[in-house]
């Protein structure tokens, strides 16, 4: 799988040039114990991408300063995903579900390389209308289940996923550079009144500048790997979300328990009817130690 490859070569560049340095660095690993009604259920752990830095030193932050205990998976949604990090789940009242957090967001950080495979780690955000940037929670997350994906589906989707990226490049890169304010200055409105025809063919060749541009900052046409294609048709994920919610990191070890919260009864807003409440802890693992205990995450071929 190609999403095991990066790691694997992420965690190669990082290890140093000599073995006694491989064997010495170590990795920050978040632990997230389950519990429900004082019984513990199981542990999930979780790898978190060097690549995606802000998220991955906000969560580490956030779990060492002890800010998600107590808090609970507040949205469970069968063959979708499970989602917690809310410090208002830690109250009764589930109308605040999904509103809380640690008083600011993270810049969004999507890396194609990334998708919503089965247990893929994701930042949860408010929708585009309120939040264009896609700015990430600063604390809730979630963890994908998903469901089975032919790869003719995947393929359809693909262009569904290039045009997100390419909306948000335009959004928040080229229409921020000096030369192109104007854009969003524009009379538009006036132009589409007066010269329809006009109006259109400037559309089309900014379209065309923000395209070349595109490309010209090392962005590639989207496709799904055969790897991730395989993934997707035989463990299942959430391909329709690719693009638009910042993957950050995967689980290395619990996905029984990831499917242990699925199941369970919710009610209204997909709320679980007993609590599922987490604890969260941060340990150290060497290099050895991790390709040792998870030798099918980080030995992984393309």
């Amino acid at each position: 799988m190609k999403l095991l490859l990066f790691v694997t070569l992420s965690l190669l560049t990082a290890f140093g040039q000599s073995a006694c340095a491989q064997t010495a660095k170590s990795w920050d690993i978040p632990v997230i114990t389950v519990s429900s009604g004082g019984k513990e259920q199981g542990k999930i752990v979780l790898w978190l991408y060097e690549e995606t830095v802000l998220h991955r030193e906000n969560f580490l932050k956030l779990a060492k300063e002890g800010f998600y205990n107590g808090t609970t998976f507040h949205r469970v949604i069968r063959d979708f995903m499970v989602q917690g990090g809310d410090p208002n789940s830690k109250n009764d009242d589930p109308n605040d579900d999904g509103q809380g957090g640690p008083g600011y967001t993270i810049q969004a950080e999507f890396l194609p390389k990334y998708t919503h495979v089965r247990g893929a780690l994701a930042a949860a955000r408010q929708g585009d209308q309120m939040n264009p940037q896609r700015r990430s929670s600063g604390s809730q997350f979630y963890i994908v289940q998903g469901r089975q994906t032919p790869e003719a589906d995947l393929a359809a989707m693909e262009p569904r996923v290039q045009q997100q990226l390419f909306s948000f490049w335009i959004q928040n890169t080229y229409l921020q550079k000096p030369e192109n304010k104007w854009v969003m200055e524009f009379d538009w409105q006036g132009l589409n009144q007066s010269n329809p025809d006009s109006a259109m063919a400037l559309q089309q060749k900014i379209i065309a500048d923000a395209e070349r541009k595109y490309a010209e900052a090392g962005n590639q046409t989207f496709t799904y790997s055969p790897e991730a294609r395989k993934v997707f048709a035989e463990q299942g994920g959430t391909p329709h979300l690719d693009g638009q919610y910042t993957v950050f990191g995967h689980v290395l070890e619990g996905m029984n328990v990831v499917d242990w919260i699925s199941q369970q009864p919710t009610e209204v807003p997909d709320r679980p009817i007993n609590n599922i409440e987490i604890k969260m802890e941060v340990i150290k693992m060497t290099a050895d130690e991790l390709a040792k205990k998870y030798p099918a995450f980080f030995s992984s071929k393309p």
